[in-house]
Formats: C-alpha cells, sequence, structure tokens
C-alpha cells in the first residue's frame, strides 16, 4: 500500500511539473508571438520618390519627369505605366502587417533573399537621398506571406501583395499603348487608311479610303456605312497594345499610314511597315517618339477594306 502511494504522489508530481512546462511554455511563445508582430510602412509618409530602382537577375529602373513615369532602357526612355507605378506607391505609403522571423543575414539564404529568388528595392528622392530599401524573397510557407528584409539585416513575412509589382518583368512597367490619350469613339469624325499590308503569305493587300461621319451615321464617297462595323473598327483602332518597343536602330520603312481625325482638331496617326516573322509589324505613332511591334492578328482584325463597311 505504502509502494501505491508513493508511486501515486511521483506520477503526481510529474503532472505537475509538465503541466506547469507547458503553461510556462505557451506564455513564452504567447509572449514572442506579440513582441514579434508589426505594423511598418516601406515608404515614409509626405517622401515624393523620383526614381524605383529594382535589382536581381535583372535590373528595371524608373525614373520620373515631370509627372510622367520613364522605364530606362539602354539608350531609350521608355514610357512607363504610371497607373501601375501610383499603384505600388501606394501600397508602400501604406501600413503592412509583419511578423518578425531573424534578426541577421545569415538566414537571407534560406528564406530567399539572396541567390536568384531574391529582388531588391530601392526608391530615391529628386535630389538622390535614399527614401526606402528592402529586399524580397521567397513566399513563407503561410499562404499569401511574402519574406522581406531590411538593410540592418531583420527578416519579416508580410502579405504577398507586392510580389506581382517587384517581382514583375520589364514589360509590366511599361506603357504600352501607341496613344498618350484615348478618345471616344463619338469624338472621331474621319478614319483615313492608305497604303499596303503584308498577309504574311507573299502578297498584300491594298488600301486607300477615307471613311467620315454624317451626323450619327458614316460613309465614304457618297456610300452609306454599316455603322456598327465603323464603330467596332474604331474602337479596336484605339484600343490597339503594343508587345514591346522597338530599339532606336531598328530600320522602320512605312508600307501604311493610317489616321483618326477627330472633331477637336487633333489627330492620332499610326504607321506600319513590314510584317516580321512571328507575327507582329513594327509601327509608329504620332503619340510615341519610339517603334513599337503590334500584333499581327490585332492589326488584321482592324485594318480592313473599305468594302467590308459597305451596309448590304
Amino acid at each position: 500500500m505504502k509502494v501505491f502511494d508513493k508511486k501515486a504522489r511521483v506520477i503526481a508530481a510529474v503532472d505537475i511539473v509538465l503541466f506547469l512546462l507547458v503553461v510556462l511554455g505557451y506564455t513564452a511563445f504567447s509572449g514572442r508571438a506579440e513582441t514579434k508582430k508589426y505594423e511598418k510602412v516601406l515608404l515614409p509618409e509626405g517622401r515624393a520618390p523620383a526614381k524605383i530602382l529594382f535589382e536581381g537577375l535583372t535590373v528595371i529602373e524608373l525614373d520620373k519627369r515631370a509627372e510622367q513615369w520613364l522605364l530606362k532602357d539602354g539608350d531609350l526612355d521608355l514610357p512607363a505605366d504610371s497607373g501601375r507605378v501610383n499603384a505600388f506607391l501606394k501600397i508602400l505609403s501604406e501600413s503592412q502587417s509583419m511578423e518578425a522571423v531573424a534578426g541577421s543575414k545569415a538566414s537571407w539564404s534560406s528564406l530567399g533573399l539572396d541567390g536568384e529568388a531574391a529582388r531588391s528595392v530601392s526608391l530615391f528622392d529628386e535630389t538622390g537621398y535614399r527614401l526606402a530599401y528592402f529586399v524580397i524573397g521567397d513566399y513563407s510557407v503561410a499562404l499569401g506571406k511574402l519574406f522581406v528584409a531590411f538593410e540592418n539585416g531583420d527578416s519579416y513575412t508580410m502579405p504577398g501583395t507586392l510580389a506581382s509589382y517587384v517581382k514583375g518583368q520589364r514589360s509590366s512597367w511599361l506603357d504600352l499603348a501607341p496613344w498618350t490619350t484615348q478618345p471616344r469613339v463619338d469624338e472621331v469624325e474621319e478614319f483615313f487608311v492608305r497604303g499596303q499590308l503584308d498577309d504574311g503569305q507573299g502578297s498584300y493587300r491594298s488600301f486607300d479610303y477615307t471613311i467620315q461621319r454624317k451626323m450619327q451615321a458614316w460613309e465614304a464617297n457618297g456610300i452609306k456605312l454599316d455603322t456598327g462595323k465603323v464603330e467596332a473598327v474604331l474602337r479596336s483602332f484605339i484600343a490597339f497594345r503594343a508587345t514591346d518597343y522597338a530599339k532606336s536602330n531598328v530600320p522602320f520603312l512605312p508600307k501604311l499610314k493610317t489616321e483618326l481625325r477627330l472633331g477637336n482638331g487633333r489627330s492620332m496617326e499610326l504607321s506600319l511597315g513590314e510584317r516580321l516573322e512571328g507575327g507582329q509589324y513594327l509601327a509608329a505613332s504620332s503619340h510615341r517618339t519610339e517603334a513599337f511591334y503590334l500584333p499581327a492578328w490585332s492589326v488584321e482584325e482592324t485594318i480592313q477594306p473599305l468594302e467590308y463597311f459597305i451596309s448590304r
């Protein structure tokens, strides 16, 4: 009986010790969890960046000139998508919920904060002063969380909202619209087309016509045209989107010229060259200083012969 009582006391003591260890462990973990959670703003309030630099396997540099953002590409300053840049800066200026992961650069490799997965972000003001710097790494095990680190070596997890921006390709930052402004169809008064298009099969289609608005209808040389078809083509023309800009030394020989003439006296001119291998046309716009590439399918669906528009 004494032996049984002794064993019971030992078991009870062990249970108490285990219980206390669990309580202490939970308390310590909870305390650490609370102290490791932060709210951080990546871009200080009131700071206006004039340059954004993404560095990793590739380098992307965005510079602000007046109110326009440009992407540096060798000797070219290409138009950047200002809406995308401003959306990125807005996220940086908002408070981000972060949780500490490590306090030194020794852990960066395991978090993808150096090597091929890493991309650093630097923001500078117009004087060249660096306003912010951080590094984006891999996704954490937690769904939607991203590893981020700062110059002092501290690393955290944060929501993955920035990933599509920071890890985006060069083309994702370009403004690939041929036009700096996009008018409404009801602002168009005339549509002019003249020249030839290579059909990609060894022959050419020829064009020479001007479509004019007459009240709420359209006509060419006194011939009434199908309003639905005309306005569908105009919408497609206005919505053209390039795949990329051409290098400055690429030769360009116009084969076809088009122009939208607006009621306010402005115009939108577009010239097209030869159809290239890979299904693209080299093109130039009166709104852009750089030539660019348009997908052949979008050009060929938009530039139609006059017969296409004639009402049946």
